[in-house]
């Protein structure tokens, strides 16, 4: 049974694949914060032009 895993192992395994995706994560919440906060500044400067 040497390609068997045991419980524990399969758990260590599940806890470090989280662990590994955290900052992927993280990353993309801030990407898509800087994004809404750039869209946000266009749309705002657009609106002050056309109230020119």
């Amino acid at each position: 049974m040497e390609g068997m895993m045991n419980d524990g192992e399969i758990d260590e395994r599940r806890r470090l694949s989280q662990f590994e995706l955290s900052p992927i994560i993280q990353a993309t919440d801030k990407t898509f914060a800087e994004t809404r906060e750039k869209a946000q500044k266009l749309a705002e400067e657009e609106k002050k032009k056309a109230t020119k």
